[in-house]
Formats: C-alpha cells, sequence, structure tokens
C-alpha cells in the first residue's frame, strides 16, 4: 500500500532554506544547480538558485562568498520535508 501518495497524480516537496546546504562539490544525492543571487540579510545571506528551472533559496552565513551563474550542489535534509498535495495545496 502507498497511503495517501498513491492516489495523487503529483507532490509538492516543500523545504526550508535552513535545510538545504551548499555542498563543496557533487556527492551522492546532491543537486545541480546554478547561483542566481546572494541577498544579504544581516548576519545570513538568502542565496536564490536554479535546480531544474525552479527557484531554490538557501540561507548562509552571510561570510558564505556567492557568485552569480557558479555551478553548485546542494545537499538537501529530506528528514525535514514536508509534503503537500499539488492540486489543492494542502500538507500531507
Amino acid at each position: 500500500d502507498g497511503g495517501p501518495l498513491q492516489s495523487m497524480d503529483k507532490v509538492i516537496l516543500g523545504l526550508r532554506p535552513e535545510h538545504v546546504e551548499i555542498a563543496e562539490s557533487a556527492q551522492p544525492g546532491t543537486l545541480p544547480a546554478i547561483m542566481d543571487i546572494d541577498e544579504p540579510m544581516g548576519s545570513d545571506s538568502l542565496l536564490w538558485l536554479s535546480v531544474e528551472g525552479q527557484q531554490v533559496s538557501v540561507r548562509v552565513s552571510s561570510e558564505h562568498k556567492a557568485t552569480p551563474g557558479k555551478q553548485s550542489h546542494l545537499n538537501c535534509d529530506i528528514s525535514k520535508a514536508s509534503l503537500f498535495d499539488a492540486a489543492t495545496g494542502e500538507r500531507l
């Protein structure tokens, strides 16, 4: 039995920016990404990256230096993820 997900066409994976990290290099399980914007926010920065056409944000220390257009790799803490019904937006 696949549970409630089995009956759905699409779900949305939700992760908070603090649950995604920039990996030093490509590793099993990381996602390739392109750096778009470095948004300083005081002691932290919010990095905006493109992953297969989707915008992803990552919270990092303001000391982290990001270069727009640079290839990066993301490591996601899936244990902190939430799933949402793509049709209704409701959290599963």
